[in-house]
């Protein structure tokens, strides 16, 4: 698409007049001053292959070096609550050195003595040798270990970007595709492009629901204000959810569909995951069970997944944990919470955002 300006002469049979392209630069610097990177890239640049790399640029200077963020987990179990948790977190270093730049190498920013504390405690390591490892050791060899048990599931980390003043914070743990770690370095490598598609889908998908959510309500409450109007009773189970009760639900659904992209040739998987609703459902809010496990289709004695009900009660201790997790995420980030380095990465987004901003 040649995003030329066309102006027609004021006689008809005149050919039209096609301006000069602007400059790269010049799209470059516009479009760095979108202020929705949900948009910028699912749909600004897929206006055309030129457009692509205008935004490509965008992306790479700015949003990739000062906005994102991937904070890995170093706890094996998520034990709920609001505090912050121990996690490894890694910002943008460097792209690869071929001509495409595929590669993004993100790397734990902090000093040798911001990962091990105060400092160093005797471990025994897992080798089962006699030697002690430090307490630096420990943290890499479990973070080592994270990345390696990594599922579509738990992938044991979170993408997180922060941009415009705050106003924009966006938390998710879609896939990051050629995966790689460097533990001497601290350093993981990742496909970004695909990893950014990946992650603005779902923000995409969840706006687009929450479009619908809105025009629907409006034509609820509309239809509502008309029965007011002729004096008939308005059903209550007919008004509308608010989004901010809604949108929870919806997040879990869109996660639900990505696991089963994922896991489509997984039989067993697949009805696990088609399975959690079900699942969700024999519980009550007080934590009785109201419908055993064996009452689930497939799940009965002799059936097919009978022996397979414990994945599904993992899959749905997961999924609360990984969901939890972000929400407790994006809070702190609201909140500013964080270490020193944590603090220094958030003012620093900001000052990139109010400079693309023009503020």
């Amino acid at each position: 698409m040649d995003p030329s300006p066309v102006i027609h002469s004021e006689k008809e049979s005149s050919p039209p007049v096609i301006l000069p392209s602007l400059p790269p630069e010049i799209w470059i610097r516009i479009l760095s001053h979108h202020e929705d990177p949900v948009h910028l890239w699912t749909t600004c640049r897929r206006v055309s292959n030129t457009f692509l790399s205008y935004v490509d640029q965008v992306f790479a200077d700015s949003y990739l070096r000062y906005s994102f963020a991937i904070d890995f987990q170093l706890e094996k179990h998520n034990l709920g609550g609001k505090s912050q948790r121990p996690e490894i977190p890694c910002t943008f270093h460097h792209f690869s050195l071929d001509k495409q730049k595929h590669l993004a190498h993100f790397r734990d920013p902090r000093p040798k003595k911001g990962v091990i504390g105060p400092g160093p405690t005797p471990k025994h390591s897992k080798d089962k040798s006699n030697a002690t490892i430090t307490e630096y050791d420990r943290v890499i060899e479990r973070w080592t270990e994270r990345i390696a048990t990594s599922k579509p599931e738990t992938p044991h980390y979170t993408i997180r970007l922060l941009a415009h003043h705050r106003t924009t914070i966006l938390v998710n743990d879609t896939a990051l595709p050629d995966l790689h770690f460097n533990a001497s370095m601290r350093e993981i490598s990742f496909d970004w492009r695909s990893a950014l598609t990946l992650f603005f889908r779902e923000q995409a998908r969840l706006l687009y629901l929450k479009a619908q959510h809105t025009t629907s309500s409006a034509d609820i409450l509309a239809s509502n204000r008309a029965l007011l109007a002729s004096q008939k009773p308005i059903d209550p189970s007919s008004l509308p959810l608010p989004w901010p009760s809604l949108e929870p639900s919806l997040r879990k659904q869109i996660r639900r569909t990505r696991l089963r992209e994922t896991y489509a040739g997984n039989e067993e998987m697949m009805w696990a995951l088609k399975s959690l609703g079900l699942y969700e459902g024999s519980k009550a809010a007080d934590g009785r069970v109201l419908k055993s496990l064996g009452e689930i289709p497939g799940a009965g004695l002799g059936e097919k997944w009978w022996g397979s009900t414990w994945l599904l009660q993992g899959l749905y201790l997961d999924e609360w944990a990984a969901l939890q997790g972000m929400e407790r995420k994006v809070e702190g980030l609201r909140e500013g919470w964080g270490d020193a380095e944590e603090r220094a990465w958030v003012e620093r987004s900001k000052k990139v955002g109010r400079r693309r901003g023009g503020g």
